[in-house]
């Protein structure tokens, strides 16, 4: 005991020069209007068992964190490639670990994601917004929205009046008017994506209208509608590439609409505790508003593309 008190006293006044040190070039940088280097004070902060002074804010500190801003103490190597590579490495696969959990409750017990969320249960799980944005990116960048405008007007059945504008239009291209129509597909996709998403996320505000008895705050129903748009988007890229595979579009789509409709019913009944009856009613409701708007939205999307 005594050797460590004397070790302590010892050590005490070069941690004490060296904090002065500091102290004093960071006011006379102030006095002369210098900026001070970030090397200089790091230098003094990368001992671990000496004290240091904030570079951010100036405040003295004896942690690993700045107790009046939170900047974390610097340390030799802070910036090196290898201490860089370490933290891209882990933290992938901690985020790794819990998608695979987080999909996998996703998919088996609808809703249960949200309310483990609402009700406080969340370091095991990916946050709704880290997921969301997850399963966006795969989303647009893998899953595939096909789409033939020379089946969606058949010059048999479109009338003339359209077919000859659009027949203009691939004129002043100088194409026929089937290559017209082919060329415009590869147009749609991304905006179909991003209707696609814009709309299970409006579902956040017709949640909010049909079950605010149960759920007061608007974010509750958006945490919600953010796990509903990742099994959504998630049924969309299943179901567009087995249309790839020439499944035929009127199995898959009343496919989709149907596991949707069981999805969210079975999620509904989880999070806001409704009565099967009125709950049937509600979500034939969502889904309802939610086609709607998407048709409309992609009508117009389909017609911009052709005629602009």
């Amino acid at each position: 005991m005594v050797g460590q008190n004397l070790l302590c006293a010892r050590a005490y006044p070069v941690a004490q020069g060296s904090l002065d040190a500091a102290r004093g070039h960071i006011n006379y940088s102030r006095m002369h209007d210098t900026p001070l280097l970030p090397q200089e004070p790091s230098a003094v902060a990368s001992s671990p068992g000496v004290a240091f002074l904030c570079p951010n804010c100036g405040r003295e500190n004896s942690g690993d964190y700045c107790a009046g801003c939170g900047q974390k103490r610097l340390h030799e190597g802070d910036l090196s490639l290898g201490h860089a590579w370490h933290h891209v490495v882990d933290e992938v696969f901690h985020l790794d670990g819990k998608i695979l959990v987080s999909l996998k409750l996703l998919f088996t017990r609808p809703g249960q994601l949200t309310l483990d969320f609402l009700e406080g249960r969340r370091v095991r799980h990916v946050h709704p917004i880290q997921l969301f944005l997850f399963i966006s990116a795969a989303y647009f960048l893998f899953a595939s929205v096909s789409l033939d405008l020379r089946e969606v007007f058949p010059k048999d059945r479109t009338p003339p009046q359209l077919m000859d504008k659009f027949a203009a239009r691939a004129a002043k291209t100088g194409v026929t008017l089937d290559e017209y129509l082919v060329q415009r597909n590869a147009r749609i996709a991304p905006p179909f994506k991003v209707i696609f998403i814009t709309i299970i996320m409006l579902n956040g505000v017709w949640l909010r209208l049909l079950f605010r008895k149960h759920r007061r705050y608007l974010a509750e129903h958006m945490v919600m509608a953010l796990h509903l748009s990742c099994f959504g988007m998630t049924v969309a890229f299943t179901l567009g590439w087995l249309r790839v595979f020439h499944v035929n579009p009127w199995v898959t789509t009343p496919l989709m609409l149907g596991i949707a409709f069981a999805y969210y019913l079975l999620a509904c009944r989880r999070v806001y505790g409704e009565g099967w009856g009125l709950l049937v009613g509600k979500v034939l409701a969502l889904q309802g508003i939610s086609t709607m708007i998407g048709v409309t939205a992609i009508t117009a999307t389909i017609f911009r593309v052709l005629l602009h």
